[in-house]
């Protein structure tokens, strides 16, 4: 998938996280991870793209079993940063994005749907 999120920075400061890859879940059962690619935070509002591998079978079974409307509470959550200039990790960034879960009501009925799983409400 690929696809935008939005991401405040309320500092002063620009901040460069370089390669930034996210692990996704549905209520503690992991469905893949995004990935905000050279990801430069400037302050205030930034509109950043993402792409995300996740597991369709998995998701599948969770709307089939539990979110019948389609919509899932989605938990994101850092994992790495990595500079895109020296391939290191970037630590002090990487404890800051693994501190945060962030819940997100994710409608995946029109990606469903898109590929043949389901109706699109």
């Amino acid at each position: 998938m690929v696809g935008f999120v939005q991401i405040p920075n309320p500092s002063v400061m620009t901040l460069d996280l370089g390669n930034v890859t996210m692990n996704l879940s549905v209520n503690g059962t992991a469905i893949g991870y995004s990935v905000l690619p050279n990801l430069i935070l400037h302050p205030g509002t930034n509109n950043v793209s993402m792409q995300s591998t996740v597991k369709l079978l998995t998701v599948s079974g969770l709307v089939a079993n539990f979110y019948k409307d389609r919509i899932i509470p989605l938990d994101v959550v850092g994992n790495s940063s990595i500079s895109t200039q020296s391939g290191e990790h970037l630590p002090y960034f990487e404890e800051a994005i693994k501190s945060n879960t962030i819940r997100v009501e994710l409608n995946v009925g029109p990606a469903m749907a898109a590929i043949g799983l389901g109706g699109s409400d």
